[in-house]
């Protein structure tokens, strides 16, 4: 089960308690709803935050810190990106600065955490229009946080990693690693 959310931005006041009503409401549902039926099936929430939760707004209201309280069993892991090593998603548009973008395992999930990272779509060099110009309908000011998961008695391999992209006025180029010997299979359209 994946849980997504998107909650209240802002720091002013009405904003902070709008987040915090938000986040107990969530709070509040998996531990009298989901969990009682669901306890041990793998779940997570995702989404924007609109907090960083190590760097919250100042005063001692931290609105979205129920979520990751053991009655809920989600927990916090930290994303890097592979280029600054910082954990950062937005805003790609300006200085990257802050965290919003999370994925909170449940306990299931979070003990088989393999990898986890935070893409680099603001690296591409000069992306064609309209591709990330903006936070719009193709694009967005929040980098990619994303989340591998393996059972330490999974039968297959793991699975090829793309190394590195670019995009030129032709097209679009990208290496990918794997295991020696093994087949990868590239799927595209225009």
């Amino acid at each position: 089960h994946v849980f997504t959310t998107h909650l209240k931005c802002c720091t002013d006041t009405t904003s902070l308690s709008r987040r915090a009503a938000e986040a107990r409401a969530i709070s509040n549902f998996l531990v009298t709803v989901f969990l009682p039926a669901n306890a041990a099936r793998p779940y997570a929430l995702t989404g924007d935050l609109n907090e960083d939760i190590y760097r919250p707004p100042s005063g001692s209201l931290q609105p979205i810190q129920p979520l990751i309280s053991a009655p809920t069993g989600l927990q916090l892991f930290t994303p890097v990106n592979p280029v600054s090593g910082e954990d950062f998603t937005l805003s790609i548009q300006t200085t990257l600065n802050v965290r919003f973008d999370y994925i909170l395992p449940g306990p299931s999930l979070s003990t088989n955490l393999f990898h986890s990272q935070i893409f680099r779509s603001d690296a591409l060099a000069a992306p064609p229009p309209p591709l990330l110009a903006g936070d719009s309908a193709t694009g967005s000011d929040h980098l990619p946080v994303w989340m591998e998961f393996r059972h330490a008695n999974q039968p297959w391999p793991p699975p090829p990693r793309i190394s590195g992209a670019t995009v030129n006025g032709s097209g679009f180029r990208f290496q990918v690693k794997g295991r020696a010997g093994r087949e990868v299979v590239v799927e595209a359209t225009t």
